[in-house]
């Protein structure tokens, strides 16, 4: 798996730890709003490269959807 270190992205690993898959995520958020009493929820941080890791994990894109809205990154 390659991209996942921001300082060499072709850099590639056959078994990466689960500490790095998860350092991977770190820059996923999840911001609210209130407004009245309508609460809008937004994921930011959210590439691609997150997608694909969530596919091999086996987990759908879904595990996020149903937190918010996901605004797309280019990270």
């Amino acid at each position: 798996m390659d991209g996942l270190f921001e300082y060499n992205s072709k850099k590639s690993l056959d078994k990466p730890k689960a500490e790095r898959v998860l350092e991977f995520f770190d820059e996923i958020h999840l911001s609210t709003v209130t407004v009245g009493k309508k609460i809008y929820c937004t994921i930011t941080g959210l590439s691609d490269k997150h997608r694909e890791i969530l596919t091999l994990m086996d987990i759908g894109i879904e595990a996020y959807e149903i937190l918010g809205k996901i605004q797309r990154s280019e990270i």
